[in-house]
Order: structure tokens, then sequence, then C-alpha cells
């Protein structure tokens, strides 16, 4: 069932508040993709909302469907809804089933929001202390290789299966390891470390 919210007009928002949720999300999944590599097209996105467990993703029992959950700390906030739907259309581009995702895709996901939301509406940052720090992880190793991530997902698409031996195919050699430590590290242990 796929659905559409639009974002009311209020005072401080731009026209672009005037765009559907998956008008939002078409244009993110784009940019990410062009940017990191295609996303796994096994899944379809069958709806986005908000939800009180959100944001997060969400899979629904039918096989191959994903939705994303917004917080509802985002209703009627153009800059948090599209900073949330930009850090979840990250997990898009390799849907992990609920496995245990790595600090590299969640510190890509803040950094992508981040950057998106500045970009497109405004200035929004991770509202988390791991969030910020795996955000800053991922900003110093493409700090050495700008083209990391599209490089690692050349070798392994999937970011939750990927290792040392996907940075070393991949040629990522003299990424610092204390970095690729942390960026290797589920993002479950990272925050409690």
């Amino acid at each position: 069932m796929e659905q559409s919210f639009n974002i009311s007009q209020s005072a401080n928002f731009e026209p672009a508040a005037t765009r559907t949720l998956a008008d939002w999300a078409e244009s993110i999944v784009y940019t990410a993709e062009s940017l990191y590599g295609p996303r796994d097209k096994r899944y379809t996105l069958s709806n986005i909302g908000f939800a009180e467990n959100g944001p997060c993703i969400w899979y629904p029992p039918i096989a191959g469907h994903i939705e994303i959950r917004l917080g509802p700390n985002a209703l009627g906030r153009l800059d948090l809804t599209v900073y949330q739907l930009a850090h979840e259309c990250i997990h898009l581009l390799s849907p992990s089933g609920d496995a245990d995702g790595l600090t590299l895709e969640e510190g890509l996901a803040t950094k992508f929001s981040e950057d998106y939301v500045a970009e497109n509406v405004s200035v929004v940052t991770a509202f988390n202390k791991h969030y910020a720090s795996a955000a800053a992880d991922v900003r110093n190793l493409l700090s050495i290789h700008p083209d990391a991530v599209k490089q690692l997902r050349a070798i392994e698409p999937a970011f939750y299966k990927m290792n040392r031996e996907t940075f070393e195919q991949a040629g990522l050699l003299d990424v610092p390891p204390p970095l690729l430590d942390r960026l290797l590290m589920s993002f479950r242990d990272y925050c409690t470390n």
C-alpha cells in the first residue's frame, strides 16, 4: 500500500514544503545512488509515514517490502522530516533485514542526511553523540578516499557484510587501523564503547 503525505505549509517553510514524502524520497535516493552506488532493487519502498518507534526502517511481513517510519518529533518540521528521511534512505541502498548494521552505514546515513538537508532545506546536525561520532569517522574516511563508499560497495554492496578484506579488495589500504576498526564495528557495540 503506497501512501504519500503532504507536509503542511507554514510561515517558516520554504516552497519545497509542498512536496510529498514520496517526492522527497525519490530525490534523496537518486542523490544517494549517484554518490554511493545503486540500491538493492530486490526491495520496494512500500510506505513512508510517522510512527512512535521512528525514525527507523521497518520490514513488513511481505517479502521484499520495506517501510520508512519517521519520528513523531518530525511532524510539522520540514528540516527534521527531510533529515530523518535522508538518513533512512541510506539504509535503502542495502537493506539488512534487521541484521546489526555497521558504524560505517550509520555514520554515512548521518553524514549524508546532514549534507542533504543543509543543501536542500536548512542546517540540522546529529542529535546523538554516537551518530555524530560515527559521521565524523565517515567524514575522516572520505577525506582520505572521497569515493571510498562507492569503491567498497563495488566489492560488497551490502554494508553489513563488509569487513577488512572488503577494504583491501577496494584498494583502501591506507585507512588508519583505529578508524577502520571503528567503521567495521557493529553500531550497537560502537554505542556502548
